[in-house]
């Protein structure tokens, strides 16, 4: 569900007017954005948002900075433009502002979204410029991978038609795979979640 320029109260307690709202099915503010951006204390750090997304308990899931900001992670600092968290309000990662390289099992590329498990591993991102990735099924375009933590393909996204195991995927299904390679569904975006979730 949608509100268009309405007050709403934020978790936190503070009544803001935003340019529009998003809830989940349960009623519990979802998704804001807002004309003026809005200062948010997470941890020891202070961000200012100009978009947020919210967890249904309440804590900040993802926000769109006002400015880019150089953001620490456990591995590294980079300027991000966008910052993505975990529940307990940790940085999961982000929209970087420029492209990182990163090696992963799978080869090296650059990457401009990135999110990392708790550890500090990678786990998914998004890659500016397409690449190709050997699977049981032959080679497939991609722009988005994703990783089960041992390192093997959990998800992609696709840049072009393909068939795997005799079912027709086209460009931009996002496309699961077991941890041992085997084709293994389709995944959907489910708006009121705001989450990606396996068929």
């Amino acid at each position: 569900m949608k509100n268009k320029n309405t007050t709403v109260i934020i978790p936190d307690g503070r009544q803001l007017v935003v340019t529009e709202a998003k809830y989940y099915g349960n009623g519990k503010l979802l998704q804001i954005e807002i004309d003026d951006p809005v200062s948010f204390d997470i941890g020891a750090d202070n961000f200012e948002f100009k978009n947020v997304s919210f967890y249904d308990n309440g804590v900040i899931k993802s926000g769109v900075l006002s400015y880019p900001q150089v953001i620490k992670l456990q591995k590294e600092e980079i300027e991000m433009s966008s910052i993505i968290f975990y529940k307990n309000g940790s940085i999961k990662g982000g929209f970087f502002t420029y492209a990182k390289r990163y090696t992963i099992p799978q080869g090296s590329f650059d990457f401009r979204l990135v999110r990392f498990y708790e550890n500090g591993n990678f786990e998914e991102g998004y890659l500016p410029t397409p690449i190709s990735l050997q699977t049981k099924n032959g080679s497939i375009m991609i722009n988005w991978i994703g990783l089960y933590e041992s390192g093997k393909v959990k998800k992609v996204q696709l840049t072009e038609d393909v068939t795997l195991n005799g079912i027709r995927c086209t460009e931009y299904d996002v496309i699961a795979f077991a941890e041992n390679g085997n084709y293994d569904g389709k995944y959907t975006f489910n708006t009121n979640t705001d989450e990606w979730e396996k068929q």
